[in-house]
C-alpha cells in the first residue's frame, strides 16, 4: 500500500488532483490506513475543490477520533459553508473562536458564511439597508486594518453594499463606499473551476468600474469619471456587457473619447 500513497503524494506534488482523489480513495478503503492517510486525503479534496466529498471526509474525522487544528477546522467551516451548509459552518466557527480567538481565519470564515447566509442570497431589493449597513460596518471595522485581505470577506462586503446604493440611485453612499476600496486590487478575472466545471462571473473589478464612474458622473465628477472609464476600457478591452455599458455612457457623456480608443486600440 506504500506505493499507492506514494504515487497520491507525487501527484499532489504534479497538481493533477482529479487522479490523485481517485488513488487516494483506493488507499481509504483499507480501514487499517483511514486514520493516518485521512488527513492527506482532506488536502487533496480540498485542493481538488471537491467540497462535498471533503464535508464527508471530515465527517468520519470525526468517526476515527482523530484531532482537529485549528486550521482542520477552518477548512471544515469552508466546505460546509461551499455546500450551503451555513447553520454547521457557524458552529464550526464558534468552536474554534472559542478556544482560540485570535486565530484570524477563522475570523474571515465566520463573517464569509454569515454574508452568504444573511444577504448574498437575496434578491438586493429585499435586503434590508439596516441590515448590510451594520454588517459592512462590522466587517470594515473588523479587516480594514489587516496586512493581506485577499482572504477576508472585505472586499466582496464593500463591494455589495455599494451596487446596494447604486441600485437604489444612492450615488453618493455608493461613491463613499467605493472610495474604501483599491480597485486595482479587486478581482480581475471572471471565473474559477469547481470540481470539472468552469463557473463565469462578473469580476469585482468590473462592477467597480461601472458602478464607481456611474456615481462619479450623477455626483458631477466628470473629469474623474472619464479617467475611470478609459481605464476600464483598457482593462476590458472586449465586447462583453460592461464594455457595451461603459461605451454608452462614454458616447453619451464625451462623444470623442469611444473613437480615441478605439483609434489607441
Amino acid at each position: 500500500m506504500s506505493n499507492e500513497i506514494d504515487l497520491v503524494s507525487s501527484l499532489i506534488k504534479e497538481r493533477k488532483y482529479k487522479k490523485a482523489v481517485e488513488e487516494a480513495k483506493k488507499v481509504i478503503a483499507d480501514p487499517s490506513l483511514v486514520k493516518d492517510f485521512m488527513p492527506l486525503y482532506a488536502e487533496i479534496l480540498r485542493k481538488a475543490k471537491r467540497f462535498k466529498e471533503l464535508v464527508e471526509c471530515y465527517k468520519m474525522w470525526d468517526e476515527n477520533k482523530i484531532s482537529f487544528s485549528d486550521w482542520d477546522f477552518r477548512h471544515f467551516a469552508n466546505a460546509l459553508r461551499k455546500n450551503e451548509k451555513y447553520e454547521e459552518a457557524l458552529n464550526i466557527c464558534n468552536i474554534v473562536k472559542k478556544r482560540s480567538p485570535n486565530f484570524k481565519p477563522i475570523l474571515s470564515e465566520y463573517y464569509w458564511t454569515l454574508f452568504y447566509k444573511d444577504i448574498k442570497g437575496r434578491n438586493i431589493s429585499d435586503v434590508s439597508e439596516n441590515k448590510i449597513l451594520d454588517f459592512a460596518n462590522e466587517v470594515k471595522t473588523k479587516f480594514k486594518n489587516v496586512s493581506n485581505r485577499e482572504f477576508t470577506p472585505y472586499d466582496i462586503v464593500l463591494l455589495y453594499i455599494s451596487e446596494f446604493y447604486h441600485y437604489k440611485g444612492n450615488y453618493q453612499n455608493c461613491y463613499n463606499w467605493l472610495s474604501e476600496l483599491d480597485g486595482k486590487k479587486l478581482n480581475k478575472i471572471g471565473k474559477f473551476k469547481k470540481g470539472d466545471e468552469t463557473i463565469v462571473f462578473v469580476p469585482q473589478r468590473a462592477k467597480y468600474y461601472l458602478y464607481m464612474s456611474n456615481s462619479l458622473l450623477n455626483l458631477g465628477k466628470n473629469e474623474e469619471a472619464k479617467l475611470l472609464i478609459i481605464e476600464a476600457l483598457y482593462t476590458y478591452p472586449f465586447w462583453n456587457k460592461l464594455s457595451e455599458m461603459l461605451l454608452k455612457i462614454a458616447e453619451k457623456e464625451f462623444g470623442c473619447v469611444v473613437k480615441c480608443m478605439m483609434e489607441v486600440h
